[in-house]
């Protein structure tokens, strides 16, 4: 049943997504690391802010669309999460590039000495 789940067309896109992310999130963390700003309190807030504000909201919205009943209203969220979905991967992407560049730290997170931006 999880094999059947994670091969659905509707959940896949969100899978690459969550993949792009927790890249985005490594980086960040090893550029941190590399530039001695490190710190270890601020993982679930960099967590929050590059992984889940985005992964959650998509997956209740994939959900919601697959399980409605009207095909009118399925075919809109459905078209609407793939939008949210291909959106935050665009974004997702970008912020890959800046993390494999070094520029790594969103503007909203100070990595430095626990004093938030």
């Amino acid at each position: 049943m999880i094999e059947t789940f994670l091969r659905d067309p509707l959940v896949q896109p969100l899978w690459a997504f969550a993949l792009l992310s927790l890249a985005v999130f490594v980086l960040t963390v090893w550029r941190a690391i590399e530039a001695g700003q490190f710190d270890v309190h601020k993982l679930p807030q960099l967590l929050d802010t590059l992984v889940l504000r985005k992964l959650v909201p998509l997956a209740v919205l994939g959900i919601v669309a697959k399980t409605a009943v009207d095909p009118v209203t399925s075919d809109a969220l459905t078209g609407f999460y793939l939008a949210g979905v291909l959106a935050a991967a665009a974004a997702a992407v970008a912020k890959l590039i800046d993390a494999v560049k070094g520029q790594t730290f969103p503007p909203e997170i100070s990595m430095t000495d626990g004093v938030d931006g």
